[in-house]
């Protein structure tokens, strides 16, 4: 049985700061998901990831400085990911994924990773877009989930103790974890 809204009773601090976009994709969920049509390439999982930019960055701990970052557009599958501190040419090819987007997507996108792209450049356009954060909207999907990270099963396992982080596939984990709390709400 799909929910019309939390009770108030689950609402988290959080919550109550959810953009004007996160709430209509939350109220605006009754249209059933595309069929697959091979001809038009990619096939998004839910309608309302049509035309979103799904971003994520990575910032050294001991001096803020942006060691990688990544962009997905699960609409066109077209991504974009940086390794060392973006050129100004990365940050136009940041740009040109982006267009046409209607929403920024990622998981603590409003806390962490836009305060560092305007650090960087605060006329990005990028940065005009609505954005949803799947952080926030977690506990209103999972209000239940002792915990609300973004899940990285490639860190699992293996002799590897401190693998890095990898904005790509995160960026890829926001759009899903997006799909599923779409699925909740």
């Amino acid at each position: 049985m799909r929910r019309t809204g939390p009770s108030p009773s689950l609402y988290s601090p959080a919550s109550s700061q959810l953009s004007q976009l996160e709430l209509e994709v939350i109220t605006a969920l009754s249209e059933p998901a595309p069929q697959p049509n091979v001809t038009t390439g990619p096939v998004v999982s839910h309608p309302a990831l049509l035309r979103c930019l799904s971003l994520d960055l990575e910032v050294s701990v001991e001096d803020g400085r942006l060691m990688a970052a990544a962009a997905y557009r699960p609409d066109t599958g077209e991504s974009l990911s940086m390794s060392e501190h973006p050129s100004v040419g990365n940050l136009q090819r940041l740009e040109r994924i982006a267009e046409g987007s209607q929403f920024l997507l990622g998981h603590n996108v409003i806390a962490f990773d836009i305060p560092h792209l305007k650090a960087l450049n605060p006329d990005l356009g990028i940065l005009k877009l609505p954005v949803v954060d799947t952080l926030r909207l977690n506990p209103l999907a999972f209000p239940r989930h002792p915990y609300h990270h973004l899940v990285k099963h490639y860190k699992d396992g293996g002799l590897v103790r401190r693998q890095r982080n990898d904005p790509l596939l995160d960026s890829k984990l926001s759009v899903e974890a997006f799909v599923n709390q779409l699925g909740r709400l």
